[in-house]
This record gives structure tokens, C-alpha cells and sequence, in this order.
């Protein structure tokens, strides 16, 4: 049986993987979903200094606090660029890191990297209208649950700094979700399954939208499950 913690993606929270922990830990698995600081139940601590470093240390101090090793690494959407920068600081905690539809980072990338320009003036439009210049707010077409919160703008200009650049012990692979609408926001995730197969990565293609752990729990934990075994 498998200890897995698992990054959450963009305005969500550990809430979003309830029911895909459930299934999974009544299979054996210990799954362990934190919320980043500004996100879910801890979105009271939203302010403007959180930045990628801040959730990269929330996640890392879990693993610490809780003792955790042998782990496996589940990165989703934007939590894929948390889970790089999580396996560079403690990979002799890791055994293995599946992105799920995540953002892939190069080292000195931030999120914002991963796209066009007319896409990031767009998101700033609505950070400096909607998200008092520090937040970019959940629009109403993408609010698929009322839990998800504006998520500090920070995260996604910081770079990602890595230090081990040699982590080929620990097995890495990647979900494609072939589903996802063609949305300009997920102009960096469609980017990031190209840079998956360019570095070599196994890609598993899971027939299912961006977000799976909501729209279909019981699949993404059986397609984990089939994975891991």
C-alpha cells in the first residue's frame, strides 16, 4: 500500500480530493491533501506575499510534520509546478511523482511562462478589476463549486528554482486528461503534455475533463490505483 500526498490545483483545496481519498484509503492507500495557505479552509490567510515558495513549503512541511517517506507525489493543474518544486527539496522522500494534467516547469519558469502574451494581459485585466491587484478571481464561467477562492497572483509569477537537476531514481510520469476543453486557460497545460513527452515521460491518457477528481472521482482513483499497481 502506497502513502500518497497529493497538490491541488489553482483557487481549489485538499475539499476537492475528499472523495477520491475515500476510495483510495479504503483500498489500504494513506492519502494525505493539504490545503496551500490562501486556498480552501485557509483562504483567511490570503495576502499578497504568497507566492509558489509558500505552497512548495505548506506541502514539505506536511511531509516533515507528519513523518511521511516512500511517498508518492500527485501533482494537479497548477499543484504539477508545487510538485516540482517539492521532489527538488526532499527527493529522498519521494519514489514517485505523477502530474495529473499539471503544469510542467523548467528550472527558472514561472507559471506565467507557459503562456501567450494576449493570455497573461488578459489574467492581469482581471487581477487589477476583480482581484484588487493581487488575486486572480474565480470567474463565474469557471466556477464549477463555490469553494474555490481567488488564488494569490504571486504564485504564478515566481520562479521555479531548482537545485537537484539529476532526480532520475524516482519514477515520473504524466496523465494527459484528453477530455479538456480548449480553453485559453489551459494553453500551459496543453503545452505541458508536449514537454512530458519531450522529456521522456510515460503518458497515460485518461478519458476524462481537467478535472477529474470532481467530475469523476471514481475514475481518476481507479486509473491512480491501475498506475500504482
Amino acid at each position: 500500500m502506497k502513502t500518497i500526498v497529493i497538490c491541488h490545483g489553482m483557487s481549489s483545496g485538499g475539499w476537492a480530493w475528499k472523495e477520491v481519498k475515500i476510495i483510495l484509503e479504503k483500498e489500504g492507500h494513506t492519502v494525505y491533501t493539504p490545503t496551500m495557505t490562501g486556498c480552501g479552509e485557509r483562504f483567511h490567510l490570503a495576502n499578497k506575499e504568497i507566492d509558489l515558495n509558500t505552497a512548495i513549503n505548506d506541502i514539505v512541511n506536511v511531509i516533515h510534520y507528519e513523518n511521511l517517506h516512500n511517498i508518492v507525489l500527485i501533482g494537479h493543474s497548477y499543484g504539477g509546478a508545487v510538485a516540482s518544486g517539492v521532489v527538488d527539496r526532499i527527493p529522498e522522500l519521494i519514489d514517485e511523482v505523477i502530474y495529473l494534467d499539471a503544469m510542467l516547469l523548467n528550472d527558472g519558469e514561472a507559471v506565467v511562462n507557459l503562456f501567450p502574451n494576449e493570455i497573461v494581459h488578459f489574467l492581469q485585466g482581471l487581477i487589477d478589476t476583480k482581484g484588487e491587484g493581487w488575486k486572480v478571481p474565480v470567474v463565474d464561467e469557471d466556477r464549477y463549486d463555490h469553494r474555490l477562492t481567488d488564488h494569490p497572483h504571486k504564485c504564478f509569477k515566481t520562479p521555479l528554482n531548482l537545485k537537484n537537476k539529476e532526480l532520475d531514481n524516482i519514477r515520473t510520469s504524466y496523465i494527459n486528461c484528453t477530455e479538456k476543453e480548449q480553453n485559453p486557460l489551459y494553453y500551459g497545460i496543453f503545452r505541458s503534455v508536449e514537454r512530458a513527452k519531450e522529456r521522456g515521460m510515460t503518458i497515460h491518457n485518461l478519458k476524462a475533463g481537467h478535472i477529474p477528481n470532481i467530475e469523476n472521482p471514481t475514475l481518476i482513483a481507479q486509473f491512480l490505483m491501475n498506475i500504482l499497481s
